[in-house]
């Protein structure tokens, strides 16, 4: 009777550890200009296990706790496929090359973001388009215009351009941006415009620990007073800091802070978006610079 109940015990504790589930971590970029790349299908071979890279190319696999080595495959339309052995509980780095023999077939359909806005105080009706570049044209860039109004005096006008990366070496990559940005608010009694180029230094992860990338740059501004229209306008120089930083699964989300210093004031960004539902994303973003300040809302789909 004891012999019968031990190996029944046995026989749990095997059924037990191989109930048990690991998560694989990884990341998927386009080897060519580091960019991330959602939608890959990421599969433990010789199984139907299986899940899809997140929108930042992330990925989270539960494999079995009683293996520790398992063999994954890597796959993407218009992309070679990569097979690997990873460890089991380990983060893991994926970079795809363009198969160009697949992408002759293709037809080639670039992604886009497109939704409403609607600021808090000054500009209630906006609208916003964002191109989020082509996973299989490596020289793509991403562009996105958001607009917002009252139809009357105040508006909020942002436009930006993301080229391709400067540089991508390993987990590091270096990004650029230019943008432009123009606000009016008879409320706040101010006009304002600027000019800024922005560059991202990115590392993906220090040793177990996900970082932000950082972000400097410079840009110049023109700022008018509505209270005194006969004033000159202010026109300076200034510097820019920031942190941008995007969450897989379960948030799926992409926060940014930056704080610019002009000649005479500070002006302060801050965003943060969520995929929901899928195809949409929601989002809030905030602006401030002297008296004007301005909470957004947004809510967008993706479109493939």
């Amino acid at each position: 009777m004891k012999s019968t109940l031990l190996l029944l015990f046995c026989l749990l504790l095997a059924s037990s550890a191989e109930a048990q589930q690991v998560v694989i971590t990884g990341r998927i970029t386009d080897r060519a200009n580091g960019q991330p790349l959602s939608g890959c299908t990421v599969l433990q071979v010789g199984t139907t296990n299986g899940v899809s890279s997140n929108a930042d190319g992330s990925f989270y696999l539960s494999v079995p706790g009683s293996l520790q080595i398992v063999t994954l495959t890597v796959s993407s339309i218009g992309y070679e496929t990569v097979q690997r052995q990873v460890e089991v509980g380990d983060s893991v780095f994926f970079g795809l090359s363009v198969s160009y023999k697949t992408l002759c077939d293709l037809t080639i359909n670039p992604s886009w973001k497109a939704g409403l806005s609607s600021g808090v105080r000054y500009a209630p009706l906006g609208a916003s388009i964002h191109f989020l570049g082509s996973h299989h044209i490596p020289s793509s860039l991403k562009l996105h215009v958001d607009y917002q109004t009252n139809l009357r005096q105040n508006h909020a006008f942002i436009a930006g351009v993301e080229l391709p990366p400067l540089l991508r070496h390993n987990q590091f990559t270096i990004t650029e941006q230019v943008s432009y940005q123009q606000f009016q608010a008879a409320p706040a009694k101010l006009q304002f415009r600027a000019y800024s180029a922005t560059v991202g230094l990115g590392v993906y992860r220090i040793g177990s620990v996900r970082v932000p990338d950082l972000l400097v740059g410079a840009g110049h501004s023109r700022y008018q007073t509505l209270q005194r229209p006969e004033a000159a306008a202010e026109t300076g120089y200034g510097y820019i800091v920031g942190l941008r930083r995007s969450f897989g699964y379960p948030l799926r989300a992409l926060v940014l802070v930056q704080a610019t210093r002009w000649p005479d004031f500070w002006q302060l960004q801050g965003s943060a978006s969520r995929a929901v539902f899928g195809k949409f994303s929601a989002g809030v973003s905030y602006q401030q610079l002297r008296r004007y300040q301005e909470v957004s809302l947004t809510l967008s789909r993706y479109f493939y």
